[in-house]
């Protein structure tokens, strides 16, 4: 139980809270975190043997079972009193039924072991629109993750104490059991229980957790956006500032595209970094405005090297914990796609991990401390798809940018464990995100472009086009740069486009990048009969949700008529 000391800090009402799941889960002690305790936790997993400390400086590599080393999705559960509040993309479960089931699992679970208390701070402290929680767990690894991802601090406690609502999660490592692993989220509460887990996004519960899924839930009621989406500040040769946002599904160039580097040939451009992937968008003075509520990275770690991502090989190089990498004869960490001169002990698992925090990054933007945020010019939604998807497009409207996004459909990659490879519609790349019914999420999006007098223009974009080879025919990487490029000079009216049935295209002769024309034509090229089926899978997509916006339905029955025509 708490001692007089931690109550005298928590006060009554948390410390009510914290010794009823005590009571159940039977800890040994019980240790409140306020922000500096990495070291401690650290020689912990040392001491213990569940993390190896490597070459490169101040650098950690811990290891998850392998058939807990990905988002399990199957696992994941939001609760509500009705199962149409969830909607038919989500798992849902009976809130009172779960519950009783889940402190069946937690009985006794953190016997013998510490019970850590992580009060958080979510988003610039200062900023209106922050958030707090409280996240109880059992594991080190997950804790450490914890002081890195969010602000863990005792100003946290005292806005509890002072009535402000929090997000109350609990989190514990049981048995590991895969047949028993849950996370449900129960959006009507403010809470979250996690168990036989410690898997990043399935375990570190101001991830994924409360940072969308239970954030989408709150920002519907207030009237804000909770996104999947990464922002960055890019300041042109003339320093003018522009927001970008986007949204891609896990594993398809979004960190890439945070911490893109311009290369010489964009000399005198700049990329600042407010987050590489969530934010939160509030309006504000009938503009759009995003707050990154991380402070650290939880990136993938495969296929990052020197050539696809320096800005972030400088940054991992020190203070990082990895998860699940490979390991060198020298003490190195190792993935695919990362060259090293020693032996390969063992490989990393694909979807192998780092957690840095975000203060680390060189190039970080300066609204990333701002109440505010930064002011969102543009938002992108891409997915991993080698045909159809022309290489960047400008939809006609907010509202078929709304359409687009919740087109979106992706090849699965190795961040989820289920339906690997497989192509699967992931609207707004939120689908496993989403704490409430997504027919209404839709209509939240509609609602909110209302409300915005100068609404950010909607791209889509794509990397990942192949050519009958099965080649990719766009570089991708920092190339990316002749992309953002187009984006700024199109919403700023500097270029004109070719008008398609899907939106603009860039004029091969002012996409200024060095490319064949075969290619280029190639890369934007659009197929009438592929994309009638890719309405029309649409269409059998959104006949799922009983309550699909009607506007959306109206402007998807426009682009197939211009297509056909």
């Amino acid at each position: 139980m708490l001692t007089k000391k931690q109550i005298e800090l928590l006060g009554e009402n948390l410390s009510k809270k914290i010794e009823n799941i005590a009571r159940i889960t039977n800890p040994k002690e019980i240790k409140i975190l306020i922000g500096n305790e990495k070291e401690f936790l650290i020689e912990k997993l040392l001491k213990e043997k569940r993390l190896v400390k490597l070459k490169w400086k101040n650098c950690y590599l811990y290891r998850t079972k392998p058939y807990d080393a990905a988002r399990s999705e199957a696992s994941t559960y939001i609760a509500t009193k009705k199962k149409e509040d969830a909607g038919p993309t989500n798992n849902w479960l009976d809130p009172k039924r779960i519950r009783k089931k889940l402190f069946k699992i937690l009985k006794n679970s953190m016997k013998g072991k510490t019970m850590y208390v992580v009060p958080y701070i979510l988003g610039p402290e200062k900023s209106p629109y922050s958030k707090v929680g409280v996240m109880l767990t059992d594991n080190e690894y997950v804790a450490l993750n914890e002081l890195i991802l969010a602000k863990v601090t005792k100003k946290a406690i005292l806005r509890i104490k002072k009535g402000e609502d929090f997000v109350f999660g609990i989190h514990s490592t049981c048995k590991l059991d895969p047949k028993n692993r849950y996370i449900v989220h129960f959006p009507g509460k403010n809470e979250i229980i996690s168990v036989n887990t410690e898997y990043g996004g399935n375990a570190i519960l101001t991830k994924k957790c409360h940072s969308l899924r239970i954030a989408s839930f709150q920002a519907r009621k207030e009237g804000w956006l909770a996104e999947h989406m990464m922002a960055i500040q890019v300041i042109n040769p003339e320093k003018e500032s522009f927001g970008i946002s986007a949204a891609f599904p896990s594993m398809c160039g979004k960190t890439n595209l945070a911490t893109i580097k311009p290369e010489k040939e964009f000399k005198n451009w700049k990329v600042k970094l407010l987050s590489d992937d969530i934010i939160w968008i509030h309006e504000k003075e009938g503009k759009a405005y995003a707050i990154n509520p991380e402070y650290g990275m939880f990136g993938v770690a495969n296929g990052t090297n020197e050539k696809t991502n320096s800005n972030i090989m400088k940054t991992i190089k020190q203070d990082t914990i990895f998860t699940n990498v490979g390991l060198t004869k020298n003490l190195e960490p190792w993935w695919d796609g990362l060259e090293t001169k020693s032996k390969i002990l063992e490989k990393a698992n694909p979807n192998s991990r780092f957690t840095v925090s975000i203060l680390k990054y060189q190039n970080l933007s300066k609204y990333f401390f701002d109440p505010f945020g930064l002011k969102i010019d543009a938002i992108l939604f891409g997915s991993r798809r080698k045909e159809l998807f022309p290489l960047v497009f400008e939809t006609f409207s907010w509202e078929e940018g709304v359409l687009f996004g919740a087109m979106l459909r992706s090849e699965t990659t190795a961040a989820v464990i289920e339906n690997y490879k497989q192509l699967k519609n992931d609207p707004m790349a939120m689908r496993p995100f989403l704490g409430y019914n997504m027919a209404k999420y839709f209509l939240h999006w509609l609602k909110f472009g209302k409300k915005l007098k100068e609404k950010p223009r909607i791209f889509f974009v794509n990397w990942f086009r192949r050519d009958e080879k099965g080649n990719f025919i766009w570089p991708g990487f920092n190339k990316n740069m002749y992309v953002i490029k187009w984006i700024i000079e199109r919403s700023k009216g500097k270029v004109n486009a070719i008008k398609t049935p899907i939106g603009f295209i860039p004029n091969y002769d002012e996409f200024d990048f060095g490319m064949e024309k075969e290619k280029l034509e190639k890369l934007f090229e659009i197929d009438k009969e592929a994309w009638l089926k890719e309405f029309s899978d649409a269409r059998k997509f959104f006949s799922i949700f009983q309550n699909f916006p009607k506007v959306l339905s109206k402007k998807l029955d426009e682009l197939e008529e211009r297509m056909k025509s």
